[in-house]
């Protein structure tokens, strides 16, 4: 339904700003590391394959009009990730 739609676009945006102003933050009072720079890059790369197989089970099932599209769209970003 559109309420727990737009609940997830805004949760995951919210994601996206946190990390946005963690990494600035980490950069002003200098508090970078090559390990925070991996374990960003790691949960960024989850949090992507995440929104991508839930977005493959909501519109990758065969009862969707362009399920082959979304299957292999998805697919493909998810091996660019």
């Amino acid at each position: 339904n559109r309420s727990s739609q737009r609940k997830a676009t805004a949760t995951y945006l919210y994601s996206f700003a946190a990390d946005l102003f963690d990494g600035m933050a980490a950069r002003k009072y200098d508090q970078c590391s090559s390990f925070g720079g991996l374990l960003d890059m790691v949960t960024d790369r989850c949090s992507t394959l995440g929104l991508l197989f839930i977005l493959y089970g909501e519109y990758g099932s065969t009862d969707h009009d362009h399920f082959g599209f979304y299957r292999l769209l998805f697919l493909i970003l998810a091996i660019l990730d």
